[in-house]
C-alpha cells in the first residue's frame, strides 16, 4: 500500500533531503496509547521504533512528534527519552506545537502540558560545550485560529 511513498522517500533521500515520519496530529488518541505500564507503552512504541530503525529500507532521519490531545508531560518525555536511547543522537526528533503553546508557559494549550517545561527536561547539560537538547527544533503550527490567544495576551 505504501510502495509509492517509499519510492518517493528514496528519491528525496538521494537528493540530500531529510525525511522524517510524523506521529500524531488530529488522530486524537495516539499519545494516550503511549501512556500506562511498560507493556502498554511497548505495545505501541515497538512498531514505531521498528519503522524508524528500517534504515536500509526506509532510511528515515527521525520523527516529528505532533500532539493534539491533552496528555501529561510524562507521555512525550517518556517517548523522547526512549527514542533518543534507542536511535541515538544522529536521529532528528522535532515537535509541532500550535503557536499558542509556545506563548504561554503554564501549559494551557491543546497538548495539555508546558513545552517550556518539556524543553527544560529534555536538555542535557554538557561540561565541554553548550547544552544538548533531545528535541532538535519545533515546527510551530499556525492554523484554524488557534494562534488568536497570542494577540489577546499581548493586549
Amino acid at each position: 500500500m505504501y510502495d509509492k511513498i517509499w519510492e518517493e522517500v528514496k528519491t528525496l533521500k538521494e537528493n540530500g533531503i531529510k525525511v522524517m515520519a510524523l506521529l500524531g496530529g488530529a488522530a486524537g488518541v495516539t499519545y494516550s496509547k503511549l501512556n500506562g505500564t511498560d507493556d502498554e507503552f511497548n505495545a505501541y512504541y515497538q512498531p514505531l521504533l521498528a519503522l524508524l530503525k528500517r534504515k536500509k529500507k526506509h532510511n528515515l532521519d527521525g520523527l516529528d512528534i505532533y500532539i493534539e490531545e491533552k496528555v501529561s508531560i510524562s507521555v512525550p518525555l517518556r517517548l523522547i527519552n526512549a527514542l533518543y536511547q534507542d536511535l541515538g543522537p544522529s536521529s532528528i526528533l522535532t515537535m509541532a506545537p500550535l503557536a499558542a503553546a509556545l506563548s504561554d508557559k503554564d501549559g494551557s494549550n491543546l497538548s495539555g502540558f508546558s513545552y517550556f517545561t518539556l524543553d527544560t527536561l529534555t536538555t542535557i547539560p554538557c561540561t565541554t560545550s553548550s547544552p544538548f537538547n533531545l528535541i532538535s527544533f519545533y515546527n510551530v503550527q499556525f492554523y484554524s485560529g488557534f494562534a488568536r490567544s497570542l494577540s489577546t495576551k499581548a493586549s
